[in-house]
């Protein structure tokens, strides 16, 4: 993994809703490159669930531990 990357990863306590990213790989409903905004935070158990959403109507939830890394998301 090159040192960029790692740079852009974006830790789950650092989202907040309203944030913007471009998505460094497929994420579920989302594609490499798609921009998606953070429409909802919240704890889920130990688990933070966040709504993540396109300029095209598609949603898409995930649910992850408060400490990974989000590897997919760039800032």
């Amino acid at each position: 993994m090159n040192l960029n990357k790692l740079l852009k990863e974006v830790k789950a306590t650092q989202i907040s809703v309203g944030d913007i990213f471009t998505l460094g790989g497929d994420l579920g409903e989302f594609k490499k490159g798609e921009k998606v905004e953070v429409q909802d935070k919240g704890t889920y158990g130990a688990d933070i669930k966040i709504s993540l959403s396109n300029n095209q109507g598609t949603t898409d939830e995930f649910y992850i531990d408060k400490n990974d890394d989000f590897e997919e998301l760039l800032t």
